[in-house]
């Protein structure tokens, strides 16, 4: 399978199928076998430029052999450098030149420095310095750009002698650790005039054939293990480095000894997850999300920050050296969002008992949440008048005065609670009657009741009026008047008031009828007279006059009205009466119609 890599580590994987064992033999670029490439993973770690190319793997077992397809491995880098200029003695009014090897991406620029300073007209891979002067020794560096970035060498240091002159160590070779079937490059830096010659030897032992500057040994085993130096001749006379120590290690196949654990955290906020890993040598490390590779993420601590949703799922850590792979657990992590409301449930006003009243709310969260509407604090329940208790909608069918009040929605998950403002769902109409009082006749010392029904939005003030004056206590429906007098009579009316508005009733008349106490007639000369006032001793007034009328007889068998003749005088009323002449006995009696 053909991978493009950007500065990242590489694995490919080979699956055969068959009867076990099988033996590897990876090749780079058709007929190169790759050291150490006898697994069935095939680590590229820290890729460089020279890496690119065809990857095929030679699979045998005793039944036969079979090769791979090549799976090409493109990279798209920065410039790397892939050798490093060489710091070097060199003689005095001698040529000389400090070089560096590029891979990458051309064309490339280079800038040459000295001391940090920028080299006039030094813009190739390679640097002439001529005719070297003690004014030429320092620090020399390049730095290459390419389309994809730039990158800078190591510094070489150039130093200067005289013509002739003992061999000189300016770099000694690296103490370096590496495992069974691996490569490794020793390297030495030296200087001195005439050429010099080399020798390097292994725990004090020359090694046949090892005579360049640079020492090559491939398929290391354990037996690699020693100390390796250099001698380096001159017709003037030698010296030795300093050793460098090579250990050479068998691989252990990778194990995971700490699992990263499962996590729960609120959306915006940082996560880690830990992987503790074994193995020689030491394993690469790469996370995963989701089975995706995560860029950049190659340490046993993987930061999460800022977290949104598409960050929850499951994270492994992929682990890998010369001796294979595994796999740690899977953690998962769930990002949680605190309920919020979105949009508020709005107050309705409703303007009859039966109009129907809906409360909208928008929420967010996650998981998401559990809804609940309330009622004046009190949870809601489907069935009861109420539909879509649970929902973002609640349907209130009829604006009855039990559901009059205060709404408000609650959104519950494992992260937290949010509530929404409260709504209220209140009547707004003026009262009006529907029964109003009636009018009545009634006898004094007995009782009457006035009714009157009304409906308008709560609360209702209710006053009673006799004669246009308000009657103290009487704030109810109905009206109840006992031990009735005169006095009591009249027009009696109701007002009922809300925050609407005022509704009055049309009067209703009660009219009181009292017994007549009258005083025995008496007779003087040509005229007939008699008082008569209230029976339970209550003084008339004047204006009751007019709510009588006296009849006389003669026989009381006819009665006749007797108009005019009554005069009111000190709380009673009088009757004056002429009868025609030779009449000389009458009847009277008074009537309150």
């Amino acid at each position: 399978m053909d991978q493009v890599a950007t500065n990242l580590n590489v694995v490919f994987r080979a699956l055969p199928t068959g009867e076990h064992p099988f033996n590897y033999q990876w090749f780079f670029n058709g007929t190169t076998p790759i050291p150490g490439g006898t697994n069935a993973f095939l680590p590229l770690l820290t890729l460089e430029a020279l890496q690119a190319g065809n990857y095929h793997v030679v699979i045998s077992n005793a039944a036969g052999v079979v090769v791979s397809r090549a799976a090409q491995l493109t990279l798209a880098l920065p410039p790397v450098i892939t050798n490093q200029p060489a710091g070097k003695a060199a003689a005095l009014n001698r040529d000389t030149t400090l070089s560096v090897g590029v891979g990458g991406i051309g064309p490339f620029t280079y800038k040459w420095f000295k001391d940090g300073v920028t080299i006039t007209n030094a813009t190739n891979a390679t640097l002439v310095l001529t005719t070297l002067q003690n004014t030429d020794a320092g620090s020399y560096h390049v730095v290459i750009n390419n389309i994809n970035g730039s990158a800078t060498s190591q510094p070489a240091a150039l130093t200067t002698f005289p013509e002739g002159v003992l061999p000189l160590v300016v770099t000694p070779p690296a103490d370096t650790n590496k495992v069974v079937g691996d490569f490794v490059s020793f390297e030495v830096v030296a200087g001195g005039e005439p050429t010099l010659l080399y020798q390097w030897r292994k725990n004090g032992v020359p090694i046949s054939g090892a005579e360049n500057q640079s020492l090559f040994l491939l398929n290391l085993t354990v037996s690699d293990t020693a100390d390796y130096d250099v001698v380096i001749l001159n017709s003037f006379g030698s010296v030795t480095s300093a050793p460098a120590r090579l250990t050479v290690v068998v691989p252990v196949a990778p194990t995971v000894t700490n699992q990263p654990v499962s996590r729960t955290v609120l959306i915006g906020t940082n996560v880690s997850f830990t992987v503790g890993v074994d193995g020689t040598p030491p394993p690469q490390i790469q996370w995963l999300h989701n089975n995706t590779a995560i860029l950049g993420a190659n340490g046993p601590v993987l930061s999460l920050t800022n977290v949104g949703l598409a960050s929850a799922g499951t994270y492994r850590a992929q682990v890998f050296n010369n001796a294979g792979s595994i796999s740690s657990f899977g953690a998962i992590l769930s990002v949680h969002q605190l309920p919020a409301i979105l949009s508020q449930p709005q107050s309705v006003t409703a303007t009859n008992l039966a109009q129907p009243a809906q409360f909208v709310s928008t929420v967010s969260g996650f998981p998401a949440p559990t809804l609940q509407w309330f009622k004046d604090s009190v949870a809601l329940t489907n069935g009861n008048g109420y539909f879509g208790v649970n929902s973002t909608t609640l349907l209130v069918p009829a604006a009855s005065l039990d559901r009059l009040g205060t709404y408000h929605l609650t959104a519950v998950n494992p992260a937290g609670v949010a509530n929404s403002a409260p709504a209220l769902l209140g009547l707004n109409f003026p009262p009006a009657l529907l029964l109003e009082p009636v009018s009545g006749t009634s006898t004094g010392g007995a009782s009457h009741t006035f009714s009157m029904m009304a409906t308008g939005r709560p609360p209702l003030g209710i006053q009673w009026f006799h004669n246009g004056n308000p009657l103290p206590a009487a704030n109810a429906p109905m009206l109840s008047i006992t031990n009735l007098n005169r006095f009591q009579s009249g027009a009696y009316s109701v007002t009922v008031t809300n925050l609407q508005g005022t509704v009055t009733s049309s009067n209703a008349l009660l009219r009181v009828l009292m017994p007549q106490l009258l005083s025995a007639p008496q007779f003087s000369g040509a005229q007939f007279r008699f008082v008569f006032r209230d029976r339970d001793g209550s003084n008339l007034v004047s204006s009751n006059v007019a709510l009588f009328r006296v009849q006389f007889s003669t026989n009381r068998g006819a009665w006749h009205d007797l108009p005019g003749g009554l005069v009111f005088t000190n709380g009673q009323i009088r009757l004056e009466d002429t009868p025609p002449a030779g009449e000389n006995r009458r009847f009277y009696r008074v009537l309150e119609p």
